[in-house]
């Protein structure tokens, strides 16, 4: 069964967010992100990414709360900015709606080819769509941090 994605053209690319937890920045988060956007997903079987909150509507600060992340820094872009870096190299932006019982605004974000294949996901991601995301990113203080069980 075919996971649902967003579909960009019901929402604002300028004003819709997407948050991950940790600091994008990172000299070690190319190959942290590397290994869990290769890594299947369990619960959703047929998806691969990156774990993510996003909300049509909710600001960074809703999102950050509802992560409750243990990370003392938050990454975060719009739709538009992380649209346009893959563009940049020729991918799009997939994200697959993946809620969890904790999480009901989590989501797996993804990349695939600009070409007519429509959403057949980059596997494994190569350094290019790493890095352009690495770099529509904004790194913040999470002001939510709450420590691991």
């Amino acid at each position: 069964m075919a996971i649902a994605t967003v579909d960009f053209t019901r929402i604002s690319p300028l004003v819709e967010i997407v948050v991950r937890a940790g600091d994008a920045r990172d000299p070690r988060t190319r190959e942290r992100m590397r290994n869990a956007y290769n890594t299947p997903l369990t619960l959703f079987p047929g998806a691969v990414g990156l774990s993510c909150l996003f909300r049509p509507g909710a600001s960074l600060d809703e999102l950050a709360r509802e992560g409750a992340y243990p990370n003392p820094m938050l990454s975060y872009a719009t739709v538009d900015r992380l649209q346009w870096e893959l563009a940049q190299i020729g991918y799009h932006l997939v994200l697959f709606i993946t809620p969890t019982h904790q999480f009901p605004d989590h989501h797996t974000l993804a990349v695939a080819k600009a070409s007519g294949s429509g959403n057949v996901v980059e596997l494994p991601i190569t350094n290019a769509p790493l890095d352009a995301l690495q770099r529509a990113l904004v790194v913040v203080h999470n002001p939510y941090q709450t420590p691991k069980p």
